[in-house]
């Protein structure tokens, strides 16, 4: 997760160095009955960390309401296109609250 934490660290300081405003979100929540990948639920919890100690306003995905069975796909981390739905309005909802990238850094 080092890693991790300084390559998203050094993204994040480039585009806000640009000018661009920049929006990090955090992952989904996960089913962790049905995850089925070589990440542990401790793993996304570590990145959900990771995410809003770089950047506290990020869009909390997690704070989502996520927990339909129709949301995700057998490995308990995808979503099914219901799941992809409704994230898709959360980070829509989100970003409608934020300030929008200034116009000098769209005509660059």
């Amino acid at each position: 997760m080092v890693d991790v934490r300084r390559n998203l660290a050094a993204m994040f300081a480039m585009a806000t160095e640009a000018g661009a405003v920049a929006n990090l979100i955090t992952p989904p929540p996960t089913s962790p009955s049905k995850v089925q990948t070589r990440w542990v639920q401790d793993d996304f919890d570590d990145l959900d960390n990771v995410v809003l100690d770089l950047d506290p306003d990020a869009i909390n995905l997690r704070k989502g309401p996520m927990a339909l069975q129709d949301y995700w796909l057998v490995d308990g981390v995808h979503p099914t296109p219901v799941g992809q739905i409704d994230i898709l309005r959360l980070v829509l909802n989100a970003l409608d609250t934020r300030p929008q990238v200034p116009a000098e850094v769209v005509e660059r």
